[in-house]
């Protein structure tokens, strides 16, 4: 547990991308110190470090780091609003990547709430009865079978308290305990609950039953067992047949058991608890020595011979909006899967009532999955092996389907989530090429024995009202209300944080080209078009706002209808990314630029020259400005185009009110710049006529128009995939690119 956790999938990204564009950037800033060198017209060598320091420094986007911080500080934010406490920032990226979710039954898909509906027994040696009206039972009886039934099930470990009749205890035994108090009054549960207990066997998930010792009122013990109706019946000899009491004690029969196995199914086809439970009286000395008494001499002695008394049915059903969060799940391309203790009748009732599994039809193989399924299925040593040997190949062969087809896993224990969770890392997220690239996973849990497989989890999450510290420490985020639809909601603002970063990546990046093409023109003798504090001015003065604004941006509507990006595959600056940056945006932003510096009038009598006159250079200095101001506004249009991958911008239009701020200053920045006498002097500036203003508009018309029709052809072209996606293949092979598609129209 106090392991070092491995990469979270951000800093995969942040690690990818931070050496992608050092690398773009070194060759950047050698080329222009090459370019610079080579160049006919002689130059200081400040100058020329100074020119190449500047065409390195601009390839790196400067509010990389604070937009990644506040856009996971805003999803940390909003998903506080909904109860959800993240511990640590980059797992709110992670949940966008999310493409299984492993929870648990009880609390989380379920209420937590449960209730004792049925009491079932047998009224014959061939059928059982069951009894829903608890009222008419006593626990001065010792003779009906519905009262000793009750009795024995509120012998536990539960407690009432307060005047208002708190229940603490495990959610099962506060339903007995319920049950108990409803029918009996505190005060009567109480004096049940205060007989001395000699011995007990607490329940566990490995045993799945409780036994408890306790003094009998008319000499001897009284010896009852609870739990898994496989595990109490294992233990019977005898059955309470009719009324109950000594007469009613007949010989358990195979035929019994039958009958027992069936009433258990249907109660468990009910989406009920089924547990069973057994009692037998004893008659050891009074000075038995019971606390000497191990494990084995009392399953030895103590639970031979039991008889069976019945069943009891407890009902918890469904959270309200689990299953439509269920159902938001799959839309959005992420498996649920189910890990209880239950019985796999149970399991699959309950997920077949919130959408885990089909309701209807025969289920394939590997749907279900219980311990008896895993028994050999756990490798020898901490974690799985491709030493290929006989067990890896037998664990490799079973668990390459489970990882598919597996949604529920029933009759498990904590130790098994562990491994589910090493199964779906190492075989899951299958491509079409045939490889594994593992699932990126979320895990729920609440006891001290879920901690390892929280942390093992791409993404714990801990139960803040039933979870224990130890889970909560060790869990990344936090349910304070249990509540499994957080977890979807965490799901979208990752991937909505994922995708705003990106997006201003992509608009960052844009801006590159036209920033260092000038010192390379300058080897065909055209005067420097920008200079290093123009592109500081840009950089700094400019796009790191608009970049980090990029962090409140509102989501598209398709956000939650694509399948989750893998950050092995996919990642957030990729080849789309590039091509769209540096090959289509900044292609048209650099044609624009050059464009408007040749509007410059006297520009053309100036190429080819070493030497220029004070007319000539204040020329140059026009046409610089010009460049400048046209990049300006690119990157403005850069902003608007960027901010959806497919949607037009007449229907998005323009949601983000800090972005908007920020595209307003961009233009008053560049006034000041262009205008302001000081500013003139730094960066070399000089003011323009209005026509001279005006005219650079026209790059923010071409290039929206250009992107419009771009992403015309992007929803047709996506919409076809959704009519006819046997047509498109390809996307089976490679992986879903959100930017590459955006610049493909695909």
């Amino acid at each position: 547990i106090k392991s070092a956790r491995s990469k979270s999938t951000l800093e995969i990204q942040i690690e990818h991308f931070v050496h992608l564009i050092a690398v773009v950037a070194v060759v950047v800033g050698l080329a222009s110190l090459i370019a610079n060198l080579l160049d006919p017209t002689p130059h200081p060598i400040g100058y020329i470090i100074s020119n190449a320091a500047g065409a390195l420094f601009a390839q790196v986007p400067e509010g990389l780091i604070p937009t990644v911080t506040i856009s996971l500080m805003i999803a940390s934010q909003k998903m506080s609003a909904r109860n959800v406490l993240v511990r640590k920032l980059d797992a709110v990226e992670t949940l966008g990547c999310v493409s299984v979710v492993c929870s648990d039954k009880t609390g989380t898909l379920t209420r937590g709430d449960m209730n004792l509906r049925d009491m079932v027994h047998f009224s014959s040696t061939t059928a059982m009865e069951a009894v829903t009206d608890f009222n008419k039972t006593d626990p001065a009886d010792k003779d009906t079978l519905p009262s000793k039934m009750l009795r024995g099930g509120i012998r536990n470990n539960a407690t009432v308290i307060g005047k208002d009749n708190k229940f603490i205890g495990s959610p099962t035994e506060v339903a007995m305990m319920k049950a108990g108090v409803e029918a009996w009054g505190v005060k009567r549960v109480k004096d049940v609950m205060d007989n001395a207990t000699l011995y007990e066997i607490p329940f566990d998930s490995a045993n799945k039953y409780m036994f408890i010792a306790e003094p009998y009122d008319e000499g001897g013990q009284l010896f009852s067992l609870k739990g898994a109706p496989e595990r109490v019946t294992m233990f019977c000899k005898y059955a309470y047949v009719g009324q109950g009491g000594q007469g009613g004690i007949v010989p358990m029969t195979p035929e019994m058991q039958e009958v027992i196995v069936a009433e258990a199914k249907t109660l468990m086809g009910q989406a009920k608890r089924v547990l069973g439970i057994a009692e037998r009286r004893a008659n050891y000395a009074a000075d038995f020595h019971w606390d000497s008494a191990t494990a084995d001499f009392a399953k030895e002695n103590f639970l031979n011979d039991m008889v069976f008394i019945g069943l009891f049915g407890i009902q918890d059903p469904p959270k309200p909006g689990v299953k439509q969060a269920v159902e938001d799940c799959h839309a959005a391309g992420v498996r649920v899967v189910m890990i209880t203790g239950d019985h796999p009748d149970t399991g699959i009732a309950i997920a077949k009532e919130i959408s885990i599994i089909p309701a209807h039809g025969e289920l394939p193989p590997f749907t279900v999955i219980t311990d008896k399924d895993l028994a050999d299925k756990v490798p020898s040593g901490e974690s799985f092996v491709d030493d290929g040997s006989a067990e890896a190949l037998k664990l490799e062969a079973f668990w390459t389907q489970v990882v598919v087809h597996a949604r529920v896993f029933a009759r498990v224990t904590p130790i098994h989530k562990q491994l589910i969770v090493q199964a779906l890392q190492k075989w899951g997220g299958k491509q079409a090429d045939g490889k594994c690239y593992g699932d990126i996973v979320a895990m729920t849990g609440d006891g001290v024995n879920d901690a390892p497989a929280l942390k093992q989890a791409n993404v714990g999450v801990a139960m803040g009202i039933r979870g224990t510290e130890v889970a909560k420490d060790a869990a990344d985020i936090i349910l304070l209300d249990d509540e499994f639809s957080s977890i979807v909601h965490g799901i979208e603002q990752g991937r909505l944080s994922s995708e705003n970063l990106q997006k201003s990546i992509a608009y960052t990046l844009c801006s590159k080209v036209p920033q260092c093409m000038p010192n390379f023109m300058e080897l065909l003798g055209i005067p420097l078009a920008l200079n290093v504090s123009q592109v500081l001015a840009i950089d700094i003065g400019t796009d790191i706002w608009t970049a980090i604004a990029y962090a409140w941006q509102p989501k598209e509507s398709a956000l939650m209808e694509r399948k989750p990006r893998h950050p092995t595959l996919e990642k957030i600056v990729n080849g789309g990314v590039l091509v769209y940056a540096y090959a289509y945006m900044g292609l048209m932003q650099m044609v624009c630029c050059w464009y408007f510096y040749f509007q410059a009038p006297g520009i053309w009598n100036n190429l080819g020259k070493s030497e220029f006159t004070p007319e000539e250079a204040h020329t140059n200095k026009v046409a610089s400005t010009m460049y400048y101001y046209t990049l300006v506004v690119g990157q403005i249009a850069a902003a608007m185009a960027t901010t959806t991958y497919h949607e037009s911008l007449f229907k998005y239009l323009a949601p983000n009110g800090k972005l908007n701020i920020c595209i307003g200053m961009e233009v008053i920045f560049a006034m000041l710049i262009i205008f302001e006498p000081t500013s003139q002097g730094i960066f070399m500036t000089t003011g323009l006529t209005a026509k001279q203003l005006l005219m650079p508009w026209m790059t923010f018309i071409a290039i929206s128009c250009v992107e419009e029709v771009r992403k015309s052809f992007a929803r047709k072209s996506l919409h076809a995939r959704e009519v006819a996606p046997q047509n498109f293949l390809v996307r089976d092979v490679a992986p879903q690119n959100p930017l590459m598609q955006r610049f493909l129209g695909a």
